[in-house]
């Protein structure tokens, strides 16, 4: 498995969200065409909920990983394509009218076959005020079939 938060104010590899995406498939690339490796984590790039505008950074990392044979497992499970998510990840300022998907679990294709659930959490077990140790993030669990 490997883990990426990108976040190019950390000293990261570049100047914006997108590099640092790019930079950690393009540094595993070989690992990732090899094997059956999982690619997880906070992109911090994507779509807001609701709106279907394209959006270049996350056209050019979805173009890198599905170049190296991997798939969303979220947008397998549910059936919709990039852009058309239902589901926020990410809620800008904790609230709820300010979704976003930006969290991805990346699979392998072959490894689809054996997807047996896509869960995304909710906000107000996540991230409304008042939830201990709140995050303005919401997992996405999958099940995977072993």
């Amino acid at each position: 498995m490997i883990g990426i938060y990108a976040n190019p104010l950390l000293g990261g590899s570049g100047e914006r969200y997108e590099d640092e995406v790019l930079a950690t498939l393009s540094a595993w690339a070989e690992e990732i065409r090899g094997g059956d490796v999982v690619v997880a984590g906070d992109l911090n790039i994507g779509h807001a909920i609701g709106d279907e505008t394209e959006n270049a950074w996350i056209s050019r990392a979805h173009a890198a990983w599905t170049g190296l044979g991997l798939l969303s497992s979220y947008h397998d499970a549910y059936s919709v394509d990039l852009g058309a998510e239902d589901h926020a990840t990410h809620f800008h300022r904790y609230r709820r009218e300010a979704g976003w998907h930006i969290d991805f679990v990346l699979l392998p294709s072959a490894r689809l076959a054996d997807l047996r659930s896509v869960e995304v959490g909710d906000h107000s077990t996540w991230t409304a005020a008042g939830v201990p140790a709140r995050s303005d993030h919401v997992p996405v669990i999958i099940e995977l079939k072993i």
